[in-house]
């Protein structure tokens, strides 16, 4: 919950793979924006891989003042 208000209140993105930000935003909306990484255990190296490929999506979900959820498998 202080990770959610804090990213809240400091206008951040949650970048995750816990179920429980999805729900939290679902309940209480945004700000702010959650990446759900939805997908198994990786290595630090994978993850940034994966963050990296998807660089451009996850510019265009921070932009778009319509969306709060961004999934990506």
């Amino acid at each position: 919950m202080l990770i959610f208000g804090n990213s809240r209140s400091e206008g951040f993105i949650i970048l995750t793979q816990d179920d429980d930000f999805v729900e939290m935003s679902a309940l209480r909306g945004t700000p702010p924006k959650v990446v759900h990484l939805s997908m198994g255990n990786h290595t630090t190296k994978e993850w940034l891989a994966i963050i990296q490929a998807n660089a451009l999506v996850i510019g265009q979900f921070e932009r778009d003042a319509e969306v709060g959820l961004l999934v990506i498998k």
